[in-house]
């Protein structure tokens, strides 16, 4: 049987430090569950997501750009960002993903606890790829990481590197 790698590297923007590291554990968790392996003509898919995690605007901007510290940082397969962030906001982080080069085609999920239309319309307006509302319950947000596990990760075909 070929063996189709599914190594995704996820960078996690988000300043509440528990909610990453839920993020994190859940979809790390699953990386290696079977829910959502597919067999199909032959192929046997495999997950090994790996992690990065931002806590500031300013930070995640010299992370995407590789300045400063991060010169040797990957480029990342997925980004969840809340737009509540010290520094530059989700915002400017999400049109400056947008609007670069080589990191536009990079889907990015705003993931906040903004239920706000005009932050919804504005990420939308700014080519986010969803916006998913964070859930107050640490339950219910591990199952909505779970959902967006399964849809991103599981059932979407990401752009190559």
């Amino acid at each position: 049987m070929q063996e189709l790698e599914r190594d995704r590297f996820i960078l996690i923007i988000d300043p509440h430090r528990e909610h990453a590291q839920l993020v994190q554990q859940v979809l790390a968790q699953s990386s290696g569950d079977d829910a959502w392996r597919v067999q199909a003509s032959q192929a046997e898919y495999r997950s090994q997501n790996r992690f990065d995690i931002i806590e500031d605007g300013n930070e995640a901007i010299d992370y995407l750009l590789q300045r400063n510290q991060y010169t040797q940082a990957p480029r990342p397969d997925l980004v969840l960002l809340d737009l509540d962030l010290p520094g530059h906001d989700g915002h400017s982080i999400l049109t400056t993903i947008k609007t670069t080069p080589h990191l536009k085609r990079i889907p990015v999920i705003v993931f906040t606890q903004s239920d706000h239309s005009e932050d919804v319309l504005r990420s939308y307006a700014s080519q986010g790829n969803c916006y998913v509302v964070k859930a107050a319950d640490l339950a219910q947000l591990s199952h909505t990481v779970q959902q967006i596990e399964s849809f991103w990760l599981g059932i979407v075909t990401l752009p190559l590197r």
